[in-house]
């Protein structure tokens, strides 16, 4: 299911919450990603001892200037998701109040083997979406040790080519002063970065806080809704047999009042028969 360009569709399914989980578990293993590019660049830019030709300081300047902007719009997709975890949040909070309303309704007319059935299959279903997500994390965790290693390499291959390079003349002092000036920028920007993703770490472990939360209290409120039907069920069993006893106190007395009668016409006849013969 996609969002809309005014937040969540109404009506996500656990499932959809689960990929959204997912999803923003990703856009953060590429911005830490994104960070060890920009420290990287902080440490050829703090080294004082290299010297560039002129037209190697102009396709570096030009590749940092190239990475603010690439910040820009990391930063502006990183507040969109922000704003989609929030929602997320509020949409579950709506779904709870939905669950409640159901679930009274249910106490009145479902089947309780249903429900139970319906709740089994969705906590599989969340198991094995957990069970998916866990093999995700240890898949990125794989490929950032790997891309870490990649990365010291290359820093390692960078540090030995500084040591090598020629004292800086006047004018490249100059522009490298210029580059520590971009590079004060880049490091408040990789700040802000970082800032911004243990924001969205919270915001997905609040996420699925409120969705173990919401299967909690319908597993509870299934819990409830079996004992009451279970005991509905038992006073309905009782009414059945105080019926029945009922009944057949009924066609007893039934009996007993029809022979009452009987005997009692039989007596008339006989007190008639009686008088006719004296007379």
């Amino acid at each position: 299911m996609q969002a809309s360009d005014n937040g969540f569709t109404e009506g996500w399914t656990l499932r959809d919450q689960a990929a959204e989980y997912s999803r923003l578990q990703q856009e953060n293993f590429n911005h830490k990603m994104r960070i060890h590019f920009l420290e990287e660049q902080l440490i050829r830019l703090n080294n004082g001892d290299i010297i560039f030709g002129s037209e190697d300081l102009q396709v570096e300047v030009a590749r940092l200037r190239s990475a603010l902007e690439e910040r820009d719009q990391l930063l502006a997709k990183q507040d969109e998701a922000t704003n989609r975890a929030t929602q997320a949040i509020e949409t579950l909070q709506k779904q709870l109040v939905e669950a409640e309303q159901t679930q009274r309704s249910i106490l009145v007319n479902s089947d309780a083997n249903a429900l139970r059935a319906e709740l089994e299959m969705i906590v599989q279903t969340s198991s094995r979406q957990v069970r998916g997500l866990e093999v995700q994390l240890r898949s990125a965790k794989e490929r950032t040790e790997s891309m870490r290693k990649e990365l010291q390499y290359a820093q390692d291959n960078n540090r030995r080519n500084v040591e090598i390079a020629e004292k800086t003349k006047t004018r490249d002092l100059q522009i490298l002063q210029l580059q520590k000036s971009d590079n004060v920028k880049l490091r408040e920007e990789v700040a802000h970065v970082m800032r911004m993703n243990e924001s969205q770490d919270e915001l997905v472990a609040n996420l699925r806080a409120t969705v173990d939360s919401l299967w909690q209290r319908k597993e509870q409120e299934a819990k409830e809704h079996t004992a009451t039907l279970t005991r509905l069920y038992q006073e309905a069993v009782e009414t059945k047999v105080i019926e029945e006893q009922c009944h057949s106190e009924w066609r007893a007395s039934y009996a007993l009042l029809e022979e009452t009668r009987k005997n009692e016409v039989s007596e008339r006849a006989a007190q008639r028969r009686s008088i006719g013969r004296h007379r």
